[in-house]
């Protein structure tokens, strides 16, 4: 084998490596925002409930100043990631249908593209985007109120209490 042939098998296992990492680096991004999407805007619907609301009219009502500040501090606290910038957005918030839906792009800077662009002496971003979105919607499962009579179980009869079920 010649020099010029170990120099080209190293320079396609060092490619290769960098690859690895790169892919890593996303995989490691992607499921840090994911999770901490998720997570992040559960808790703050949870967090924001008026609980007066609940109590007095059964209904639910979502306190917006509450939801997006849990949110934002949440999120802080769950990420695990903290390469490269973080753009958080909040589409769509209900406050009498109670429902979420928020979108995170994380832009994080990987090996590989550095490396491409070094080579080829290109001017490209050497950052790429990983995506998240997740929406939280509370909603009823059925409009009769446990209150009712037809709903109210008779400890004796077992055939009701394995009919009843709790959403």
């Amino acid at each position: 084998m010649s020099f010029f042939d170990k120099g080209i098998l190293w320079f396609v296992m060092l490619s290769f490596s960098v690859l690895i990492i790169s892919v890593g680096m996303l995989l490691s991004a992607d499921t840090s925002t994911d999770n901490a999407l998720k997570e992040a805007t559960k808790q703050s619907m949870y967090a924001g409930v008026e609980k007066g609301c609940l109590r007095v009219d059964e209904n639910l009502v979502l306190n917006e100043e509450v939801v997006k500040t849990t949110f934002l501090s949440r999120y802080q606290e769950l990420t695990d990631y903290e390469e490269g910038t973080t753009d958080l957005y909040i589409h769509n918030l209900n406050e009498y249908a109670p429902m979420l839906a928020t979108e995170s792009y994380q832009t994080v800077t990987t090996p590989f593209m550095r490396f491409i662009n070094g080579l080829t002496h290109s001017t490209n971003t050497d950052q790429n985007s990983v995506r998240s979105f997740e929406v939280a919607v509370f909603e009823a499962t059925s409009l009769v109120k446990p209150s009712t009579a037809e709903n109210r179980l008779d400890v004796g009869s077992s055939n009701e209490v394995d009919n009843f079920q709790c959403k």
